[in-house]
Order: C-alpha cells, then sequence, then structure tokens
C-alpha cells in the first residue's frame, strides 16, 4: 500500500484489524464532526432587543412573569447501526417567533438523551429576562433542578453540555430560570382543557426535534 491508500483504508481495520461490514455506512458516519460545533448567535438588533413583532410578542406564553420556551430532542433512528444515528433537537416560543429553531446534531455523539440536553443549553445560552423551558425529559428536569439549587451535578453523561448549562445559570442567575415537565407523547383528548397550551407548545418542540434529526 501507498501511504495515501493507507489513509484511505476504514479505521476499524486500520486500528482494530477488523473488515467493515458496510463500507458505505462508514462514509456516512465519516460525515459527522468530533465535537459538537458552537451555537450561533440569537436574532437580535445592536441594542440587544429581539428582532419580534407585536404579533409575534402576542404569540408568548407566560407563567407567572416567567416566558415559557419549550424544547425536546429526538433521535429517530436510535435503535438503529450507530453509524446511522442522527439526533436532533428543537425550540419552540411561539407561533412564529424569530428564536424558534431546529437543529441538527454534528458531531459523533448521537442520541435522544443528547439531543434533549443539547436543547436545554441552546435554551440557556439564548435566554433573556425570566423564562420557564418546557420539557418531556425527566432526566432534564432531574438535573436541570439540581442546578438551580446549586446542588452538584449528579451525572456522568454529557458534561461538556451540562458544564455549559452551569456556566450560563453563573451568568445570567439562577432566579432567571425555571423548569417545567410535561407528559410526553399525550393524546389530546387526555390534557386538561387549561393545559392544552402548553401541549400544544411540547407537541410543536416534538415535531421540530424530528425534523431538525
Amino acid at each position: 500500500y501507498t501511504k495515501e491508500e493507507l489513509h484511505a483504508l476504514p479505521t476499524c481495520l486500520l486500528c482494530c484489524g477488523q473488515l467493515p461490514d458496510k463500507p458505505e455506512y462508514d462514509a456516512f458516519a465519516c460525515e459527522l464532526l468530533p465535537d459538537d460545533p458552537p451555537l450561533h448567535a440569537p436574532p437580535h438588533h445592536a441594542d440587544g432587543e429581539y428582532e419580534v413583532g407585536d404579533h409575534e410578542e402576542d404569540t408568548l406564553t407566560k407563567i407567572d412573569d416567567f416566558t415559557v420556551v419549550a424544547g425536546d430532542g429526538s433521535c429517530p433512528g436510535q435503535a438503529s447501526d450507530l453509524r446511522l444515528r442522527r439526533s436532533g433537537y428543537s425550540l419552540y416560543y411561539g407561533r412564529g417567533h424569530p428564536c424558534n429553531v431546529e437543529v441538527p446534531l454534528r458531531s459523533v455523539a448521537q442520541g435522544a438523551q443528547r439531543a434533549e440536553v443539547a436543547a436545554l443549553r441552546h435554551f440557556v445560552a439564548w435566554s433573556w429576562g425570566k423564562q420557564v423551558y418546557l420539557t418531556d425529559s425527566s432526566y432534564c428536569v432531574r438535573n436541570f433542578s439540581a442546578l438551580l439549587r446549586g446542588e452538584a451535578l449528579n451525572t456522568k453523561q454529557h458534561t461538556d453540555l451540562w458544564q455549559a448549562i452551569e456556566t450560563g445559570l453563573n451568568a445570567k442567575g439562577r432566579d432567571l430560570f425555571r423548569i417545567q415537565k410535561v407528559k410526553a407523547h399525550t393524546r389530546e383528548r387526555d390534557i386538561p382543557a387549561d393545559e392544552r397550551h402548553l401541549w400544544e407548545m411540547n407537541r410543536q418542540a416534538d415535531a421540530g426535534a424530528v425534523r431538525a434529526a
């Protein structure tokens, strides 16, 4: 083999001596990055005010004086070959809001739980004023609530994302954040009338996460 030919061999063959069963899967996996890229800046004017029209402000939901933001992560191919697995997340502020986002995970670390935590990191980074995060992830609720109480993290998973979240809370102030659990994948007719708007926000976030993945 020439040096160029050796470099072109699959990693599993070079490192472990194992022939790839499906080389096309390896090529698909090579599209992923070693680490997650940095978040892009939120849409706002130079003075820090968000580009939100009056009709878009009207779509924001409040609980007490906290603005509600729904987030969700998804990995539709969770049980598939690791090389084919793709995840994404979504944040939903309200109909037509400029901060609504659908983001695919670009790194080799894929999975539904990581997508959930990535959505929470994005929420903290983009937050302004008082905001409450709406999620169906018990894992996120448990660990984010611990951070809000000033407790040390009790998880060894996705520590890079959790450290970024903790940094954001320290910089902006824990008293500006809340988190609220919603039931996952519940039929609309089973939701009390006074909770249906929050259920719809979660449904929009869920749909956006699936599209992002």
